[in-house]
């Protein structure tokens, strides 16, 4: 999901749940007779509303309604459907006689693989996408409780600094996580 269709959607979720909101505030302060409410609805000039399809201005409300949501719709559709991957990188050195590419996630299977080679790493993934705009690549570790955390640490920075060499123009950003397994229970003890 792009950032502007994660704000379309934001604001549109927020628009219609203060228009419920404030259709259920309604409601309970009509059921209530809050603030005098029946009273004031009662004596005060209520429009007919019955009237509205034959006026005018009517089809131009509801068309233009339609048009605006239809709009908005496929804004969010097109936005909540584009691929946060990245596939190919055009590297610093392309000139106009052609272009230099890396396969981004050749790149990144190399790093899982070498974070599988650390004593007590069971298993290593990776995930390469665009996370808040900036082009990054996610190496997932799952290790044994007793590893190193010092020996993750040194390995994250060496392809942390051999990524900002290779990818320095544009830069690509290196997230390591890491997951430990869980010690089996002692049932003797309890």
């Amino acid at each position: 999901m792009t950032t502007r269709a994660s704000t379309l959607t934001r604001l549109t979720v927020l628009f219609f749940g203060l228009v419920v909101l404030l259709a259920g505030l309604f409601v309970l302060a009509w059921r209530l007779d809050l603030f005098s409410m029946r009273d004031r609805i009662a004596g005060g000039r209520v429009p007919d509303i019955t009237a509205w399809p034959e006026a005018s201005w009517w089809p131009w409300a509801l068309g233009s309604t339609c048009a605006i949501s239809a709009i908005i719709a496929l804004a969010s559709l097109i936005g909540l459907s584009a691929r946060r991957g990245i596939g190919t990188w055009v590297m610093a050195g392309a000139n106009e006689n052609g272009e230099l590419t890396s396969d981004v996630h050749a790149v990144a299977s190399a790093t899982a693989q070498s974070f599988e080679k650390l004593d007590g790493v069971h298993k290593a993934g990776y995930r390469v996408r665009h996370r808040e705009g900036v082009p990054t690549m996610e190496i997932s570790v799952l290790c044994a409780p007793s590893v190193s955390l010092d020996r993750l640490e040194r390995a994250a920075l060496v392809n942390g600094e051999v990524l900002a060499e290779s990818f320095s123009s544009p830069a690509l950003a290196q997230k390591v996580f890491v997951r430990t397994e869980k010690l089996p229970r002692d049932l003797s003890s309890s």
